[in-house]
């Protein structure tokens, strides 16, 4: 499934998809901004490897909550941002 990035904040990105908010920490170094798009499965929490499509590079991830709502997104990107 393809997700636009909505945020970044550090290593925590948030995208939009068909199944709502998702919030992942990238694994390493990576150039994702938003308005990128990424491939990937982010359905559960746990590991993953997404695809920057914009960018053309994988990444490793680690998917921190599935469909979480405005108000989540907020608390866990300022959690990164700490």
């Amino acid at each position: 499934m393809r997700h636009e990035v909505i945020a970044v904040i550090g290593d925590r990105v948030a995208v939009r998809g068909p199944l709502g908010i998702v919030v992942f920490e990238i694994i390493g170094p990576h150039a994702t901004r938003v308005g990128d798009v990424v491939a990937g499965i982010l359905d559960e929490t746990g590991s993953a490897a997404v695809e920057n499509v914009t960018r053309h590079e994988y990444l490793d991830v680690f998917v921190e909550d599935c469909g979480c709502s405005p108000d989540e997104l907020l608390e866990l990107l300022d959690e990164g941002a700490a």
